[in-house]
């Protein structure tokens, strides 16, 4: 909230307070696959936690890109190498496109 102008804080903050509805009734298990029998990260209860962590409105507040990677229900398709890979901008770099995104795409394309 500290992040916001003044006059959108103040109103943000001067807004009626309402009890939020669980997210159990917001996300029922119907929502999501059954649970797994093989990966005990994929749950429809995991998936509503990082859901709310997620849906957080303060940034401050909300799960970092870092955090979630580390969630156990997204924990399960996490792979170092994915995550610490080679950037692709090695490609259009060094590959006589002067650099540039559009000359990148015109490459790939």
């Amino acid at each position: 909230m500290k992040r916001l102008q003044p006059t959108v804080r103040n109103y943000v903050e001067n807004r009626p307070k309402y009890a939020g509805y669980p997210f159990e009734k917001l996300f029922p298990d119907v929502l999501f696959p059954p649970d797994s029998t093989e990966h005990s990260g994929l749950k429809a209860t995991l998936a509503r936690d990082l859901l709310q962590k997620m849906l957080v409105v303060d940034p401050e507040r909300r799960i970092s890109v870092d955090e979630a990677l580390m969630h156990p229900y997204i924990n399960v398709w996490y792979d170092e190498s994915e995550v610490n890979g080679v950037s692709p901008f090695w490609f259009y770099s060094n590959n006589n496109n002067n650099g540039t995104m559009p000359s990148y795409c015109m490459t790939v394309l």
